[in-house]
């Protein structure tokens, strides 16, 4: 896949996540839908960090400071070798970056994360699946590169 067509899957995936957000506020029935045994599509409202670990104002604005610094360490760790990353590292933070942007709307809007996939006892949403994956893809590309940025290297 060339990489702008990467790009505009991830932009897709999170019109996908900010649509799915809306339907779980304003559609779904309370009791959500069962999809199969263990994987639900219900509204849950996160007021904490990751599995609603952390809750509090203080805690959520040390963790999300601490986010920004490692997201920081990140990018300079991919540009470093000559400021031309590989595809696949801007794939990884566009990833990060447009993933912690749906979430980050959510909770300004309404003072917490809407996840809407419950797998058993855990809550997500499309976005932080694409956090994940991100951070994933950006430690496949540092491996594949041994750590330098030069390498291009499709998604």
């Amino acid at each position: 896949m060339r990489p702008r067509a990467w790009y505009a899957l991830i932009v897709a995936a999170a019109a996908i996540d900010r649509a799915a957000k809306w339907y779980a506020t304003v559609a779904l029935p309370p009791e959500g839908v069962a999809l199969f045994p263990g994987f639900a599509f219900r509204r849950f409202e996160n007021d904490g960090l990751v599995f609603s670990i952390g809750n509090g104002p203080f805690v959520t604005l040390i963790a999300t400071c601490a986010l920004i610094g490692l997201g920081a360490v990140a990018v300079r760790a991919a540009l470093r070798a000559n400021g031309r990353p590989s595809p696949r590292a801007v794939s990884a933070g566009l990833l990060v970056a447009v993933g912690g942007a749906s979430n980050v709307i959510d909770r300004i809007a309404t003072g917490s994360v809407t996840d809407y996939l419950i797998f058993t006892r855990s809550a997500w949403n499309l976005a932080d699946i694409m956090i994940l994956a991100g951070i994933a893809l950006l430690i496949v590309d540092r491996g594949a590169t041994g750590g330098r940025a030069d390498e291009q290297i499709s998604p």
